[in-house]
Parts: C-alpha cells; structure tokens; sequence
C-alpha cells in the first residue's frame, strides 16, 4: 500500500501542471478578452468625445 502512493504522485503532479496550464490558458484568454473589450470601450469614448468637439466647434462658429 505505501509503495501505490508515490506510484500515483507523478500522475497527480502531471494532472496539475495540465490543470495549472489550463487555468493559466484560461486567464490569460479571459486578460485579453477583457482589453479588447476596454480598448473597444476606450475607442468609443474617444469617438463621442470627438464629435462633442466638433458640435462645440460649430457652434461657436454659428455663434460668431
């Protein structure tokens, strides 16, 4: 019995290390996911702040 103990250490071991990638995988999908989605978000800030520019720009040209 003592001896089917280590035997079945590597395997473990092994199991984890896939297990640890897996998540690793997992993360690292879920990080980039997350910054396309923020640069997605970032671009349109970026676009609603531009066109409230260029209406503030306009309308100070109507005003002058």
């Amino acid at each position: 019995m003592v001896d089917s103990s280590p035997s079945s250490s590597p395997s473990s071991g092994s199991i984890s290390n896939s297990s640890r990638d897996s998540r690793r995988n997992n993360r690292d999908r879920d990080r980039a996911n997350r910054n396309r989605e923020r640069r997605d978000i970032n671009q349109e800030d970026q676009d609603i702040l531009d066109r409230a520019r260029e209406q503030e720009l306009r309308d100070r040209e109507l005003q002058a």
